[in-house]
């Protein structure tokens, strides 16, 4: 099932104004178990899933930019 980031936020909003988790799952299109797991503090509101990155993004950005440079370039990086 797909759902947004904002759909999650504002079915938390329902339930904390006194609407049940299985209401506002319905009413939401949110899974009631994804929405009950954050409300009662099982989960942070802004999980991720998976590993962290192994590279920090701004190592990431210069790494990409250097490649492309030596493309530009015509340098192999073999």
């Amino acid at each position: 099932m797909v759902y947004s980031q904002e759909s999650l936020k504002k079915e938390g909003k329902a339930v904390e104004n006194g609407l049940s988790v299985r209401q506002a799952a319905s009413q939401f299109n949110v899974p009631k178990s994804t929405n009950g797991d954050r409300v009662s503090g099982k989960i942070a509101l802004k999980t991720t899933h998976g590993r962290p990155p192994a590279l920090p993004v701004h190592v990431e950005t210069k790494i990409v930019n250097s490649i492309k440079m030596a493309a530009k370039l015509g340098v192999g990086l073999i």
